[in-house]
């Protein structure tokens, strides 16, 4: 793991998306947060010096980290590292 890390989004496509930044709350009374932007070029994902940084962004959020399905395949958030390995 090398630091800094990013978060990344996959979709059902297999489109990558890196977060970016935090947006409004999702509702009145709600506690979770919107994530506003994101972007597709890694170089531009905001940088966390911490995994626990991440985490608290995907805790926020609502999100949970995505685990591989029984095909391999991963839909949802998972942290990375500068090399765009995925921290467990």
């Amino acid at each position: 793991m090398k630091p800094p890390f990013k978060l990344r989004a996959t979709n059902q496509w297999g489109e990558r998306h890196y977060f970016c930044n935090l947006g409004g709350h999702w509702g009145p009374g709600d506690t979770r947060r919107l994530i506003e932007r994101t972007t597709e070029k890694f170089e531009n994902g905001k940088e966390f010096e911490t995994v626990e940084a991440a985490k608290e962004i995907l805790t926020l959020t609502g999100n949970t980290m995505a685990e591989p399905d029984k095909y391999g395949d991963v839909r949802g958030w998972q942290i990375v590292d500068s090399e765009q390995q995925v921290v467990k």
